[in-house]
């Protein structure tokens, strides 16, 4: 039994030592990926911009997918900038409720932009 809180901690540690360094490792690999990015051209207005990972998520973003807003599969290889959906949902409304006909898809943009994700 160890004397002090010191003591005891320190002999925790020793005994837990590689399951830290493999956490620790892992946080690492997932920092490098977190700065990693995608370039993309927009459809919409032609403008590279570049799509972020995830990490939590463990794969990119897929807000920038044109297929994941409107669930067509003739538009799996579009890719659409921020700028472009926020200007689709503020200025082109009639548009943006033919081409994003599933109700929670256009609410969960409208929360993106509520909450400032894009």
């Amino acid at each position: 039994m160890p004397n002090s809180r010191k003591e005891y901690f320190h002999q925790f540690y020793l005994k837990n030592r590689e399951k830290y360094i493999e956490k620790a490792k892992k946080r690492r690999e997932e920092m490098k990926l977190a700065s990693k990015t995608i370039p993309a051209n927009c459809f919409r207005c032609q403008k590279d911009f570049f799509i972020k990972y995830v990490p939590y998520k463990k794969r990119y973003s897929l807000k920038n997918n044109w297929d994941y807003w409107t669930k067509n599969e003739e538009n799996k290889e579009k890719k659409i900038c921020n700028n472009c959906l926020v200007d689709l949902f503020k200025n082109h409304r009639e548009e943006f409720k033919q081409s994003i006909p599933n109700l929670d898809r256009q609410q969960m943009l409208r929360y993106y932009l509520s909450e400032g994700c894009l």
